[in-house]
């Protein structure tokens, strides 16, 4: 990819993902030069949101003049996308970059356009995208964000150029564990949102409207578990081994929220080992709780 002052780039796939990356690179000062979604519809929206110059439903339509070619396509159509670009006769691959935003699949997808000369890899970035929030709003919560790459040793230069421009950082993904890194993001970013919703499900049942009074506790715990270590945040009736109190929870729970249980129990197990691992516990506690946790209702 040269080394010009603009990267003149192609999106394909204009969803969340795809959007939001789009506007930053052009908040950047990096022309996008084409627009490609599943509709011409999608495409045609993306393109006047950040001026690109052309749009379409069809990767054939690709412009000559990209030197980057970003896939933010759904996982299942990577492996179309790619065949479909390695037939462009047109397309000068040699000095091309291509990377798609994939947490969980490798870079192997893209090995057909490496061996026509074209530089590649995958870069996936570390942020959650959820379906209201629009592609200008997302663009705040996409500066200082990490991106996990993965890829040869080759592509990483070209990589941090890209993970720079768009004001990023970047961590190094092994291949063989590129889906346990997608697993961590899913625990960082989808399951805490789970557990928010648990928690607010509870609030309701307790004739509470929302999650607002508990706000300044959600963001206390999240920044020490960041600052301190999930391990030394963890704190509550787990840690001071309160088997009494344990105990209600789950009668009041089996009582009103049953469906609850299973999640409540599965996170109790897990964070008393976080306990006795800290010490904060001895093995006599840790082995009467767990027996609280395991006892069926």
């Amino acid at each position: 990819m040269p080394r010009t002052k603009s990267l003149r780039i192609a999106i394909i796939g204009a969803g969340r993902v795809g959007s939001a990356l789009a506007h930053l690179f052009r908040k950047n000062g990096h022309s996008i030069d084409s627009v490609v979604s599943r509709t011409t519809k999608s495409a045609r929206r993306l393109a006047r949101a950040v001026r690109s110059r052309q749009s379409s439903s069809t990767v054939s339509d690709l412009p000559q003049s990209v030197d980057c070619i970003v896939l933010a396509t759904p996982d299942e159509a990577i492996g179309a996308v790619v065949t479909q670009l390695s037939a462009l006769p047109d397309l000068s691959f040699k000095g091309l970059t291509v990377f798609h935003t994939s947490g969980s699949l490798t870079s192997d997808l893209l090995i057909p356009l490496e061996q026509k000369g074209a530089t590649v890899f995958a870069l996936h970035p570390v942020q959650t995208f959820p379906k209201r929030v629009s592609a200008v709003s997302q663009i705040p919560d996409m500066t200082g964000i990490w991106y996990g790459y993965e890829g040869s040793m080759k592509a990483r230069p070209v990589a941090r150029r890209i993970v720079r421009e768009l004001g990023g950082k970047i961590v190094f993904v092994p291949k063989e564990e590129k889906i346990l890194y997608h697993l961590a993001c899913v625990f960082a970013s989808n399951y805490p949102v789970v557990i928010l919703a648990a928690a607010e499900s509870i609030v309701q049942e307790a004739g509470l409207r929302s999650l607002e009074p508990f706000e300044k506790l959600i963001e206390a715990s999240v920044r020490n578990a960041q600052k301190l270590g999930p391990a030394a945040a963890l704190t509550g009736p787990l840690v001071r081994g309160s088997e009494t109190i344990l105990r209600r929870h789950l009668d009041e729970l089996g009582k009103k929220r049953p469906d609850l249980l299973p999640l409540y129990k599965a996170l109790g197990l897990f964070g008393l080992g976080i306990a006795a691992r800290q010490g904060a516990l001895s093995d006599d506690d840790v082995n009467r709780l767990r027996g609280v946790f395991l006892k069926e209702p």
